[in-house]
């Protein structure tokens, strides 16, 4: 068997981690997996990634500069404007970066060693902050926590739903949740 160039072996690791840790969990896949899968020894896979860690960091960089991007340019007033970028950036990311979350699933308690998972509760409670920020009552905090948990949850459920009409679905959600009117929110490209 001939041995892909180095550049196109990375990716073939990078490929196959991500099909792996989406479809089996971080936790169940082993390097050894990975390697054998992208058709490599362990220690080639080694010579690209140190750990397992470092994969996964690497397929989940694009969902940190997205939402680096979102963070930087949030309005900061008026809420109402606020809470309508939110909406729509929140939906946006997570229909883009469905991949991406169905890899984070189960890795809460992981924190400390995979940095994204520690930002990712820092991101939530900023969302949350947001939607709030004009009414800040237990039932619209309750519904904060209930939109991102059904945009994370519709997301992984539904991966047979195209990213258009799950954007739209989730908008209109999120317009009822907040009383906004469903036609003043847009569906945004990252």
């Amino acid at each position: 068997m001939s041995r892909p160039p180095r550049d196109a072996l990375r990716r073939e690791i990078v490929d196959v981690a991500q099909r792996m840790f989406a479809g089996i969990g971080f936790r169940g896949t082993s390097l050894r997996m990975i390697a054998d899968e992208a058709g490599c020894s362990k220690a080639a896979l080694l010579y690209h990634f140190k750990t397992k860690t470092a994969i996964l960091e690497e397929l989940l960089d694009p969902l940190v500069v997205d939402v680096e991007h979102i963070r930087a340019s949030a309005p900061e007033s008026p809420p109402t404007d606020a809470v309508a970028f939110a909406l729509e950036h929140a939906a946006a990311l997570v229909v883009k970066h469905r991949s991406a979350i169905a890899m984070l699933r189960g890795l809460e308690d992981m924190a400390d060693e995979i940095t994204v998972v520690g930002r990712g509760q820092e991101w939530v409670d900023e969302l949350t902050e947001v939607v709030v920020a004009d009414e800040d009552t237990l039932d619209r905090r309750v519904a904060a926590h209930a939109f991102v948990a059904g945009l994370l949850a519709a997301c992984l459920s539904l991966p047979d739903v195209d990213d258009e009409a799950l954007s739209g679905a989730l908008l209109r959600l999120g317009a009822r949740m907040f009383d906004r009117d469903p036609a003043s929110l847009t569906t945004v490209r990252l």
